[in-house]
């Protein structure tokens, strides 16, 4: 891979893979199911969107910033494992878009 930069070619290559191991390192220190459990928590009262949950939680303390960022990749996980669903969508005041409203999938008894 060929790729030139201000301070030359090696050292672009050398960020890259730098980069590439400090990510690596900070996703596998993430409490992925913590995480999971604060925002079922949070569903639990109602339907929310990616936004509206990652400031419930800065508000007590359990994610950095109120920004969907926060969030989202974990919501992504729970839609994936089916314990959430999209319900609809929502406009979102601060970005003027539609964005998506999560609530947790009601567990049937098998009755």
């Amino acid at each position: 891979m060929y790729q030139m930069s201000f301070f030359g070619n090696e050292t672009a290559l050398r960020s890259h893979s730098i980069t590439k191991q400090t990510r690596r390192e900070s996703h596998k220190k993430i409490n992925k199911e913590a995480i999971h459990i604060l925002i079922l928590e949070q569903l639990e009262y109602e339907a929310m969107t990616a936004r509206e949950i990652a400031t419930v939680l800065y508000k007590h303390k359990k994610v950095l910033e109120p920004t969907r960022q926060q969030v989202q990749p974990r919501l992504t996980e729970l839609v994936q494992d089916g314990r959430i669903e999209v319900c609809g969508k929502r406009h979102d005041s601060l970005t003027g878009r539609n964005v998506a409203i999560y609530r947790k999938v009601v567990e049937e008894d098998g009755v």
